[in-house]
């Protein structure tokens, strides 16, 4: 079972199987009209290895998932690749809904 150690906030989402934990997804949430940097893609890598540390000899897999709204600054998208993160813009979000026949994403009014 999780420790309580890793800090989950509002915009954090966490998947987990507590069977015999087998496969992780960590992912976050970025609804904003700014481009996502570098620093919320460490932050996630910091998540995955706090989660590994905590819950390591039980983890076959973890994946990082990131949604940003806007999308992601040339720094981000260099770490997402180099650490295959996962992840997806808006306009990505609503090719999906629209392919399922659910309503498209909102425009964000800041």
């Amino acid at each position: 079972m999780m420790d309580t150690e890793l800090s989950l906030k509002k915009g954090d989402v966490f998947f987990g199987d507590d069977n015999s934990g087998l496969e992780i997804w960590l992912a976050e949430n970025k609804c904003q009209k700014q481009l996502i940097g570098e620093d919320i893609i460490k932050k996630m890598l910091k998540q995955s290895e706090t989660v590994m540390d905590q819950e390591g000899d039980e983890i076959k897999t973890i994946h990082l998932w990131l949604f940003a709204y806007s999308g992601i600054t040339q720094g981000a998208e260099k770490l997402i690749k180099q650490h295959n993160i996962l992840w997806s813009s808006k306009k990505d979000l609503n090719q999906l809904l629209e392919y399922v026949n659910l309503r498209r994403l909102p425009d964000l009014i800041l």
